[in-house]
């Protein structure tokens, strides 16, 4: 099985990591609504008068000066929303000053919900309105609500939806409630993931009547039949079955006139035949003889039942002995050391239980079917053993794949968690069913292992691109802060310096006047790209900006030509240099945005979308199994759905290919073509 946190659908979380600055989009706006208000803005200027002390100037009006404001802005990041200081206030001139722009506002986290601890908040559900229920609109949205919610404080249809999708993909009751352990997920960084795994076993075939066989996965044991009893012994159990309605008209033990070999066959039969195994192949590892007559233990033998849709049986011996794994390693070390080395895990891991030897090297015979393209899946995976798996529905997993990629609020590094977990039960059959053919036969484990590297396989690329996207999200974190910090840097420089130009003497002042004014004209061009966060936008104002800073080294090359030594270049130099370093990281800022959005968008490639999104390799799988009219293979890919249902043809084509040959032939054509691999 699989197992997720956005947890199945990869979508976009809102409020993870968005650009700088007022957010874009309906959505992105309520997620920045969950997080803390933006107060960055550039310092407007008006028509003012001068400030108590400031030098009146010449009353005469060819000889006033107009110099502007300073500029001043902070960028935000994708995850938490970087604060930062009003732009510090400017001694104004006596003239008209244009107005710098002002950074728009995003709407407040409503009043005291955020701070509220989650046990002792309000339970919502529909029907409620208010504070609570806004804030969880936001929150939900930022987890990656779609469609995005209206932040509207009414819960209703689509809130509803909403939350039971969140419950089921973070393993929480979906009752629709928001309560303290749903309030609490909602407050958590987001983070996207799924888990998906292997019930361990579900017994059982297609039924009375139906046309092509299930695989019983089901642990499965019988009792031999006595010392010496004869084959005829048996077939009175058989007859005995067939009046109760339990097996057909035809029961065939496939024995080559060996009468010993036979009453094991049909003790098989007798044993096994019920109405529920109808439509089902078993494989299983049992006694196939007597005690030979020179002594020694009885001959184990593995024997396939098949039932058909009428319950008529053919029960035969495929080979003798018991399965066999090699046994590659030596000690633990070295197991661990060749599963990581060939198979690309990054650490083999004891959980709640412990690997053994002999695991690890079943693990490793099972990842041998595996192909290049597909073992490409395992990368970066911890493979991990735990003594019991448990889903969000209470059942017990012998298996479990899941992965969790996301960026905490404000964070300058993503975190990524894959493991492929492997319980108690998955070994539970080793010794005593078995999977494959006369050639391939294998340990009933093996279809675990490879169940869940089915998982890993069609979700691969969805996980590529998502651990990408919140890579690039944590860049731009970083990018954000660099600007930040740079800002703060250069609003003090360009504060001194703008105040030590007011206090020149007049003919100073409005000889350098131009140098000056470009040099806060670039601080504004700047800020507006501190503050953008439409990508589209970005190129512009970037221009914008690089127009004038030539403007402003223009105006200071003309001022040097007048007088080498005004007093304007001295005051605006570390000004200038910390505003070219701000710009420099205004560019390295708008470059990380658009790296994230390319990523984003790469991710969403991934999958389908919508309430119910899931990977474009899964969607490929549904559409196939639709046109052809397909049923599923096993009984756990019937109850569980399409995403088990996939991870069960694999583990079936990796294990018996035989079986999909002759019962599923077109799914054993659509694996071999390698459409698995396609988006």
């Amino acid at each position: 099985m699989q197992k997720t946190r956005e947890t199945s659908a990869l979508k976009q979380p809102n409020g993870v990591a968005r650009a700088p600055g007022p957010l874009a989009d309906a959505q992105h706006q309520a997620a920045a609504g969950a997080q803390r208000r933006y107060l960055a803005g550039l310092a407007k200027a008006g028509p003012q008068a001068p400030k108590a002390g400031a030098a009146a100037g010449p009353a005469d009006a060819e000889d006033e000066v107009a110099l502007l404001e300073a500029g001043s802005g902070e960028a935000q990041g994708e995850s938490g929303f970087s604060t930062s200081e009003d732009a510090d206030a400017t001694v104004p001139l006596n003239a008209l000053v244009p107005d710098a722009p002002a950074a728009p506002e995003v709407a407040a986290t409503p009043t005291g919900v955020a701070a509220v601890p989650p046990e002792k908040r309000k339970v919502i559900r529909q029907g409620s309105a208010g504070a609570e229920v806004e804030y969880a609109q936001e929150r939900l949205n930022a987890h990656g609500a779609t469609p995005a919610l209206a932040v509207d404080g009414l819960f209703g249809p689509k809130t509803r939806a909403a939350t039971v999708e969140y419950q089921n993909n973070h393993a929480l009751s979906p009752d629709a409630i928001i309560g303290p352990k749903t309030w609490g997920s909602l407050d958590g960084p987001v983070s996207v993931g799924k888990a998906e795994g292997g019930g361990g076993g579900a017994g059982g075939g297609g039924g009375a009547g139906a046309k092509v066989l299930m695989y019983d996965t089901a642990v499965t044991t019988v009792t031999p039949p006595a010392e010496g009893t004869k084959k005829a012994t048996v077939q009175k159990n058989v007859e005995a079955k067939q009046q109760a309605g339990d097996l057909g008209k035809t029961v065939k033990a496939v024995d080559g006139g060996d009468d010993a070999l036979g009453a094991h066959l049909l003790n098989v039969t007798a044993q096994l035949g019920e109405k529920k195994r109808f439509a089902s192949e078993v494989d299983l590892q049992t006694k196939v003889g007597y005690t030979p007559k020179g002594g020694g233990p009885r001959p184990d033998g593995k024997v396939t039942m098949r039932l058909d849709g009428e319950g008529n049986a053919e029960t035969k011996l495929i080979g003798a002995g018991k399965v066999t794994t090699a046994q590659k390693f030596a000690d633990l070390d070295a197991a661990k050391k060749g599963l990581m080395a060939d198979f690309g895990f990054k650490a083999v891991v004891d959980g709640s239980a412990t690997w053994t030897l002999p695991e690890l090297n079943k693990v490793y015979a099972a990842l041998l079917r595996v192909g290049s393209a597909e073992k490409s899946a395992l990368a970066g995976v911890d493979l991990v053993r735990e003594s019991t798996i448990v889903n969000a529905k209470g059942d017990s997993l012998a298996g479990e794949f899941s992965y969790s990629h996301g960026v905490a609020t404000g964070a300058n590094k993503a975190t990524h968690a894959e493991k492929l977990s492997i319980a108690d039960s998955a070994f539970a059959g080793d010794g005593v069913n078995f999977v494959g053919g006369a050639t391939d036969a294998a340990e009933a484990s093996f279809t675990t292992v490879l169940h869940e590297v089915g998982h890993a396989v069609e979700h691969a690329e969805e996980r590529k691109t998502s651990a990408a996207k919140f890579d690039a999200m944590a860049a731009h974190n970083a990018a954000v802060d660099k600007v930040n910090t740079t800002n703060t840097a250069q609003s003090a420089a360009m504060k001194s310096a703008r105040d030590g130009f007011v206090a020149l003497p007049k003919d100073q002042q409005k000889t350098g006047m131009a140098f000056a004014n470009a040099s806060l004209a670039l601080t504004n061009a700047w800020a507006a790209v501190a503050k953008n966060s439409t990508v589209a936008q970005h190129d512009k104002l970037v221009t914008a900006a690089q127009t004038a800073k030539t403007k402003r080294d223009t105006a200071r090359t003309d001022l040097t030509a007048k007088s080498a030594t005004h007093a304007a270049l001295g005051l605006f130099k570390d000004a200038n240099d910390r505003v070219d370093e701000w710009g420099t990281a205004c560019e390295a800022r708008v470059a990380a945005h658009k790296a994230q959005e390319k990523a984003k968008t790469e991710a969403d490639a991934k999958v389908t979308g919508g309430a119910k999104s899931e990977s474009k390799r899964l969607a490929k799988f549904r559409a196939f199994v639709g046109k052809e009219k397909l049923t599923p293979p096993t009984q756990y890919a019937k109850a569980e759905g399409m995403g088990e249902w996939y991870a069960e043809c694999f583990t079936l084509w990796k294990n018996d290919p035989e079986f999909l040959t002759d019962q599923y032939p077109k799914v054993k054509k659509w694996f071999d073509d390698g459409e698995h691999l396609k988006d």
